[in-house]
């Protein structure tokens, strides 16, 4: 059986493309401009070039980690999400891993919560 790698994205990855989407104003989509393959965008609107910025750097942690693939979502304080898949939902036949793709983690999420359990009462 291949061994599963799960990484933990820290809050310094995202507090860090946080401070940069803060930085830097959203630039709002065309509403005629339709979405890229694997991306969901709500109310036409996205930081393209935050998202840009976080999906290259999604993507070399995953090369860097040996990570096969991943989905994220990000909503503003407006209600404006956008959502994401990177890599592979499947190595057989090559699939890619889409904003929809559902990754089995199993009982694996009892050891996170257990994990931030005894962090929290340290």
């Amino acid at each position: 059986m291949k061994s599963i790698r799960i990484f933990l994205f820290g809050p310094s990855l995202f507090a860090a493309n946080f401070s940069y989407v803060q930085q830097n104003e959203f630039n709002h989509a065309s509403q005629n401009e339709p979405a890229q393959t694997g991306q969901s965008v709500t109310n036409q609107k996205k930081p393209a070039k935050a998202i840009g910025d976080l999906d290259k750097t999604l993507n070399r942690i995953l090369k860097t980690n040996g990570i096969t693939g991943m989905s994220y979502a990000i909503i503003d304080s407006q209600g404006n999400s956008f959502t994401n898949g990177l890599g592979l939902a499947k190595l057989e036949g090559k699939v890619s891993a889409t904003a929809d793709t559902i990754f089995r983690i199993g009982s694996n999420f009892k050891n996170i919560c257990r994990f931030g359990c005894f962090k929290i009462s340290r």
